[in-house]
């Protein structure tokens, strides 16, 4: 039998809003059933079931105080109800339609709402880099956007990257984008 959860673990695109997750057993333990939903923040390590388990014990939290007798069970962190938090709070900033209701200074609500209707080119495979550094064009942008003319000029234009030897991108990664968001 196969294990679809450990074969395509990732469900969303990282350039769009985390809207599907995997369900997990009280164990921690896929179902193989995909929920429509956003998973709340919790530290998870989904691992393969054991072939065989004696008994139902569960894993303690580990208290991490170096030896020292500093902390205890009780004094552990609540890292995950920080993150649920600001998620909340950023869910409910994206459903305040009125920019005057964001509570930020006029340029950051101009950023905002250019942001919230247009994606960039890159993210929606409309542009892309070559293995060799290349800036190539989708034929969508001719089709979808009225500035296409701009970036046709710039296709097959080598992107110079020698005064940014650390910012290269990973070849890996700019191959798995060509791969499943170009169009």
């Amino acid at each position: 039998m196969t294990n679809r959860f450990f074969e395509a673990p990732i469900l969303n695109s990282p350039y769009e809003y985390p809207g599907r997750l995997w369900e997990l057993d009280e164990n921690g333990q896929p179902t193989q059933k995909v929920i429509e939903s956003r998973r709340r923040a919790e530290f998870i390590t989904p691992i393969p079931k054991p072939k065989k388990q004696k008994g139902k014990a569960k894993q303690a939290e580990i208290v991490f105080d170096e030896g020292e007798g500093l902390s205890t069970q009780e004094q552990q962190y609540a890292h995950t109800a920080i993150l649920n938090g600001v998620r909340e709070h950023v869910d409910k900033w994206r459903r305040l339609p009125n920019p005057n209701d964001w509570h930020v200074t006029p340029e950051t609500a101009r950023l905002l709402q250019h942001w919230r209707h247009h994606r960039c080119l890159f993210d929606e495979g409309c542009v892309i880099i070559s293995p060799d550094l290349r800036f190539v064009v989708s034929r969508r942008v001719r089709e979808e956007f009225e500035n296409g003319r701009e970036y046709y000029r710039l296709d097959g234009k080598l992107f110079d990257l020698s005064d940014l030897c650390d910012y290269h991108p990973s070849a890996e990664l700019v191959c798995w984008h060509n791969d499943e968001r170009f169009e």
